[in-house]
């Protein structure tokens, strides 16, 4: 640089000094007479000592107006009698002297106003003349100033008129972030932070933060309010991804040690926001403010488990009940837009409320804390320092309890030598039943941490290891315990689905409230004491065998049934002759007892008739004088004509005055009814019976003709009795 101001000096020298110096030795010819010579010393000899003008005559002032004149011209002519160069040869060196040093003055001049800036290079610089200097802490300097400026140069050549006498130009390299890094930043020059704050506050969406970096005057202005200016100092919050970057190193002090957040399939981002206003939770309530109704007060509707969880687990609705034609609930109405029962169970349920949200003190983004949203999968340019990110797999953890006890003769203990395995998350579970027998329970637990669920599990419980150790292994022993509190050992051996069952449930719902979702429960071996399996594999051989007692006689029976269907077969004519001869028996008595039931109310009405004339009758004429009237009708209906006076006696005798008629007649009518009619001989050993019913022999009786009495003939015949 020192070298091109020499030259820049000596060019001047060239262009301007040298010429004039020739001319002085190469004058141009100037001719004066005789007359003209003497004048000029006659008038030097008067004004020589004449040093203003003022101080002459008005009538001397042409006389001096001439000297001065004649002065001039004889200073040249003396000049030119005696010049030391001709006037050519001056002339011609004159003008190669103004070329060199033109020629040194132009390249003096590019050598300190032209620069070139390489490729993927800036030109920063720094003024180091100039009137005004910066104020303390002042980083960049403001126009006028000294000191780093705002602006920086591109690759290229550039042309800035003795930017290199005033300014120290320094050509430095462009950032470039490698793959797997950011580019995090440090301002130098900027707003002041308030007291106790950290980080510098963050660029606001509206700002294009790639002018941001590039532009140190769009930074360093005042904001679109003109209040404030755009870059505070001290570390940002922002970063950039891979890549190149150009921008002025003076205002920022930059890292690319930072690594790139990735976030692989099957994980999430959880974010802790280390600089920001503290959040008030009122906010969450407040129907004014933009985080109102974000979170729900309930996990479940109702506490109703969702559809998956109610079929896995078969829960049915409260107000069902089994019937004969439907003894098991149908879940397909559960899809059903016209069952009653459609939606009963959701299909989603909410899987943080706000009061999780109190409790973990989670944060909206761009307040100080962890943040409720979470980061998918991808890659992100996050500052480290300002955004910390822990992962958490969002895949289904399988989760391995077995082992670890020890089969005995009196019993099932503990392993002390047991060591765990790599895939195995605890040893098995030991619990005692109802019965006091302890038993160990291999199982394996299904779990997994949604993406809405990982900052409150992350803030509350810890990674998955932690989520096991604190949370899913204490939470499944206690649970499995107490179901085997309610149940016998073998009982318990015995209903091992729905132990399963039962344990999925309370698990589901009490880790749900913990911030993960467990995906399924499936038991393994349940080990108990040998003595009961004993016992139990007796009781199943000997139902095993009644089992098979059983369907040998089941198979007797069906073969007895197959041969008498086959002899039945054989028999079908002759069946089907006693079946019709059955079915007329049966036609012939239902027959007759409608005739009897016909006879029996016709005599039932017919007797209720004549008591009630008979009774009528009795009041007029007297009982006795009646009872008489009705002896001779049944006299005249027997046909006996002569009445013969055979007397009937009885124990208790009769009163009244008809006494004796009423006897006569009543002996007559016992006569007619024992076959000997009236008028005949009295043989008193008809009335002895035989000693020996084998010696006499009957003699035989004409059978009595049937003769059937049609219910319309007996009224007939009563008419006819009543008429006479």
């Amino acid at each position: 640089m020192s070298f091109l101001i020499l030259l820049l000096l000596f060019g001047v020298g060239l262009a301007v000094l040298l010429p004039r110096y020739l001319r002085k030795l190469s004058p141009e010819p100037v001719e004066m007479d005789r007359n003209e010579i003497d004048r000029y010393r006659r008038l030097n000899q008067r004004f020589e000592f004449v040093r203003y003008r003022e101080e002459l005559e008005e009538e001397q002032l042409d006389e001096y107006d001439e000297f001065k004149s004649l002065s001039e011209k004889y200073k040249k002519y003396q000049s030119s009698r005696n010049a030391r160069m001709s006037p050519g040869l001056a002339k011609g060196l004159g003008i190669v002297s103004r070329f060199v040093g033109m020629l040194f003055i132009l390249i003096s001049i590019l050598g300190t106003s032209l620069f070139n800036v390489p490729q993927d290079h800036s030109a920063h610089f720094k003024v180091d003349i100039g009137s005004q200097n910066m104020d303390d802490g002042q980083i960049i300097a403001k126009p006028g100033q000294k000191g780093p400026q705002m602006h920086i140069y591109p690759p290229g050549w550039h042309f800035e008129l003795g930017i290199k006498i005033y300014a120290t130009v320094e050509i430095i390299p462009d950032v470039e972030v490698p793959e797997g890094q950011v580019l995090t930043l440090i301002a130098r020059e900027g707003r002041d932070k308030p007291d106790g704050q950290y980080f510098a506050d963050p660029w606001p969406e509206t700002l294009d933060k790639k002018k941001m970096l590039e532009s140190a005057k769009y930074a360093l202005d005042r904001d679109e309010v003109g209040d404030l200016t755009r870059l505070q100092k001290g570390p940002q919050t922002v970063a950039f991804p891979p890549g190149k970057y150009r921008f002025n190193q003076y205002l920022y002090e930059w890292s690319t040690k930072a690594p790139l957040t990735i976030i692989e399939p099957g994980e999430v981002g959880v974010m802790k926001f280390n600089y920001g206003p503290q959040f008030d939770y009122s906010l969450l309530s407040d129907s004014l403010s933009e985080f109102y109704g974000l979170f729900p007060d309930f996990l479940l509707s109702g506490d109703r488990p969702v559809k998956q969880v109610a079929i896995r687990a078969k829960n049915v609705p409260e107000s069902w009940k089994p019937t004969k034609d439907q003894p098991e609930f149908d879940y397909s109405l559960l899809d059903d837009p016209k069952s009653k029962w459609y939606n009963f169970f959701p299909d989603e349920y909410n899987v943080l409320t706000r009061e999780m949200v109190e409790e973990a003190k989670l944060v909206p983004e761009g307040f100080q804390g962890v943040c409720w949203v979470v980061l998918t999968e991808g890659k992100y340019a996050l500052n480290p320092a300002a955004v910390q990110v822990f992962r958490m797999e969002t895949k289904v953890q399988t989760l391995n309890y077995w082992g670890g006890f020890v089969v005995k003769e009196d019993g099932v203990d503990f392993d002390p030598n047991y060591q765990l395995k790599p895939d195995q998350a605890d040893v098995a579970t030991d619990a005692i039943s109802k019965d006091g027998f302890r038993m160990f329970i291999e199982f394996r637990v299904l779990g997994k941490v949604t993406k809405e669920q990982a900052p409150y599990a992350f803030v509350m419980w810890g990674n998955w290891s932690q989520i096991e150790d604190k949370n899913i292994t204490p939470d499944s022993r206690s649970i499995m315990r107490n179901n085997a509190q309610t149940a016998s050992c073998l009982d318990y051996f015995k209903g091992r689905a729905e132990q399963e069952i039962k344990t999925y449930e309370v698990m589901w719902k009490q880790q749900l409230r913990k911030g993960i979702t467990v995906v399924d429960i499936n038991y393994g071996e349940i080990r108990i004491d040998p003595k009961l399996l004993e016992t139990q594999t007796r009781k199943v051989l000997a139902d095993q065998n009644k089992l098979a007692w059983q369907a040998e006689q089941q198979e007797q029976d069906e073969r007895i049934k197959t041969e008498r269907k086959k002899a039945l077969a054989e028999q079908q004519g002759e069946l089907t002759k006693a079946d019709i001869a059955k079915q007329q028996a049966l036609f012939y008595k239902e027959e007759q007892e409608l005739r009897g039931q016909a006879d029996a109310n016709y005599d039932r009405e017919l007797a209720d008739g004549k008591r009630a004339l008979y009774m009528a009758l009795a009041d007029v004429i007297g009982r006795d004088n009646f009872a008489t009237l009705e002896m001779l009708k049944v006299l005249q209906l027997m046909g006996i004509k002569n009445i013969t006076p055979y007397f009937y006696y009885n124990g208790g005798g009769m009163a009244g005055d008809n006494a004796g008629t009423m006897s006569l007649f009543q002996g007559t009518i016992l006569s007619s009814m024992m076959g000997k009619k009236p008028g005949s001989e009295f043989f008193p050993e008809d009335f002895i019976p035989a000693a020996d019913d084998s010696s006499v022999v009957a003699e035989p009786q004409p059978e009595p003709e049937k003769e059937e009495k049609p219910a319309l003939q007996k009224k007939e015949q009563e008419k006819k009795v009543d008429g006479q």
